[in-house]
């Protein structure tokens, strides 16, 4: 189909199948960062505990920081990494995720409606 008049140009069409190293190689990284996640955390946690932790509660929490999202974005990683603002802002984190997880923790503990949902 042609938004103009005359004779077009056609795309070939694909002989190759992607080899997918991009999503690997981040995969490989990811494996990397809950390995070393998890050797931090010690105590009677099972394996899905630290990666849960870690990945969606803390990460959910530092996606909501406006200061890192500017870094992250103006910065290599080498520079972000080394952050003033990082440690803060995940200290900030952690405490946030801390106070969200006792609230729920306390209503689904001390309520009928909550645990029946």
């Amino acid at each position: 189909m042609s938004l103009v008049e005359g004779e077009q140009p056609k795309l070939a069409p694909l002989t190759e199948v992607g080899n997918g190293a991009v999503q690997e190689k981040q995969l490989e990284y990811f494996n990397e960062i809950i390995s070393k996640v998890n050797d931090l955390f010690k105590g009677e946690l099972t394996d899905s505990d630290r990666p849960v932790y870690v990945n969606n509660v803390i990460k959910g929490k530092l996606l909501n920081s406006e200061i890192l999202m500017k870094q992250a974005a103006n910065n290599s990683k080498e520079l972000f990494a080394a952050s003033p603002e990082l440690k803060q802002e995940i200290l900030n984190a952690i405490i946030d995720a801390f106070d969200a997880h006792s609230a729920m923790s306390n209503q689904a503990l001390n309520s009928e409606e909550v645990q029946r949902g």
